[in-house]
């Protein structure tokens, strides 16, 4: 009662290498690339979230799109600006007064 082996196909042997070494390949360009698709993520968020705020300005305000979307560019950094001078200029007293009266 010995069991019958069968020769394993040469076409299975290669099929299977060759798909290890796509998916090693494929793993190893998505670590070189990563920089890169991290930024496409983050620009096509910013692309979709800003879309309606330019569309408001070119449809009510009449502005040309590249007009529009300065326009928006500038009060998000405007926002962004005061908002980070909100947090940090009173931090910044609060370790003034510290150092100030630390013995």
């Amino acid at each position: 009662m010995a069991a019958e082996t069968r020769p394993v196909p040469v076409r299975t042997i290669l099929a299977t290498i060759g798909l290890v070494l796509a998916t090693v390949i494929s793993i190893y360009l998505l670590t070189l690339l990563a920089r890169i698709v991290a930024l496409l993520v983050v620009a096509a968020f910013f692309a979709v979230v800003l879309n309606q705020p330019v569309s408001f300005l070119h449809r009510r305000l009449h502005l040309r799109r590249g007009l529009a979307t300065t326009v928006v560019y500038l009060l998000g950094l405007a926002l962004v600006s005061g908002l980070l001078y909100l947090i940090i200029r009173p931090l910044v007293d609060e370790v003034r007064d510290f150092s100030d009266n630390f013995p």
